[in-house]
């Protein structure tokens, strides 16, 4: 679990930038990232029960217990609106809001679940939601200080620009944290 969570922060570190130059580049409308990151991850996924031979008992499993079924349903429904709001969002917006705003909400479903479900926590935990909420609030205010920057130097070539974005983006901000602390 501690892997996939490492994994899960380096990559919403990273993103940001990868999909600021996507756009850039390629100008994709939300329907065509949604196609295109649902088909990768639906060929990852099928390759993958595959190969681990969890195929068959996928569908055993949905034989077996129908009721999920519509479970199921409703939930990728939901997800698939929910991910049509964010690549919407990416394109509208700079690429550090979507992140931003996935970020916050992790975060507020980390509390209320906590809250309604009355799970106990330990002072770790609460430090390390202390520390995420922290490191967003530093995200946004860097990257306040670097549009105020940009603004008053119109001049910097675009290149800078994208060397100033990624040096923001939050996983470089851990880098940071981690080189000032000698680690």
């Amino acid at each position: 679990g501690i892997i996939f969570l490492v994994a899960s922060l380096i990559g919403d570190g990273f993103l940001p930038d990868l999909q600021a130059e996507i756009k850039s580049l390629y100008k994709p409308s939300a329907m065509d990232m949604y196609y295109h990151i649902n088909l990768s991850t639906f060929i990852i996924a099928f390759v993958y029960s595959i190969c681990s031979l969890q195929f068959i008992d996928i569908f055993i499993f949905l034989r077996d217990h129908q009721s999920i079924c519509w479970d199921l349903l409703c939930l990728s429904f939901l997800n698939a609106i929910g991910q049509l709001v964010i690549y919407q969002m990416i394109k509208c917006f700079k690429q550090h809001v979507p992140s931003f705003v996935i970020a916050t909400r992790k975060c507020f479903t980390v509390i209320v679940n906590i809250l309604y479900f009355n799970h106990s926590i330990n002072v770790l935990q609460i430090i390390g939601i202390i520390i995420v909420f922290l490191a967003i609030m530093l995200e946004v205010y860097d990257n306040y200080q670097l549009n105020s920057r940009e603004a008053e130097n119109s001049e910097t070539s675009p290149s800078t620009k994208v060397l100033n974005r990624m040096r923001m983006s939050m996983g470089s901000i851990f880098l940071r944290i981690l080189h000032k602390s000698n680690f």
